[in-house]
């Protein structure tokens, strides 16, 4: 499976921001223990939930 290539949208970024290599932003989920899952109500306020789920490779199963 090919690695993802990552990139930084400029219009939300410092100038001088790097892109997070693919390989450290496996290492984090892979040992994350909590990850959260963010939505948005009806009304257009944000809501955000922790999920506990395992990271594996490109998927997040949460047990849902």
């Amino acid at each position: 499976m090919n690695e993802p290539i990552t990139t930084i949208d400029p219009r939300y970024s410092d100038p001088n921001a790097v892109a997070t290599p693919w390989e450290e932003t496996c290492r984090v989920l892979e040992t994350a223990e909590l990850f959260w899952l963010s939505t948005g109500r009806a009304d257009g306020r944000p809501h955000a939930t922790p999920v506990v789920a395992v990271w594996t490779r490109l998927m997040l199963p949460t047990g849902f």
